[in-house]
Order: C-alpha cells, then structure tokens, then sequence
C-alpha cells in the first residue's frame, strides 16, 4: 500500500497518510481504537489486547505506533 490508500478489512476503513517524517506513515480509522487517552507501542509486547496495534505489528517494518 502506498500513502493515501484506503483499505477495508472486518468493517475497519483504514486511511493512509504521509507525515513530515518520511519513515513514517499517518493511520487513520473509522472506529475508536481506545475508549480514552492516546497510547505508544514501542514493541508487539506492549499491545497485546489491542487487535488492530497487534496487527500492524505483523508488518514488516513497523517498530512503533502512536
């Protein structure tokens, strides 16, 4: 996928945006990830519970999520 695609998988739309940061992509969805608050996963560990976290870790390449 490139920036600016959209993706549909379990009723989650997916938006991808570009960000300043050329090693870094801007995801946006169409339901509430959290109830509250932001959160920062560091590593896979970090997000168990939190499906869509968990798997875009499964991407090769992707080390953080804010």
């Amino acid at each position: 996928m490139t920036s600016g695609t959209t993706a549909l998988t379990d009723n989650i739309m997916v938006r991808i945006q570009p960000t300043p940061n050329p090693n870094a992509l801007k995801f946006v969805v169409n339901v509430p990830v959290k109830n509250e608050g932001k959160a920062t996963f560091s590593r896979p560990s970090e997000s168990l519970g939190v499906r869509l976290a968990e798997d875009l870790f499964l991407i090769d390449g992707v080390r953080q999520l804010h």
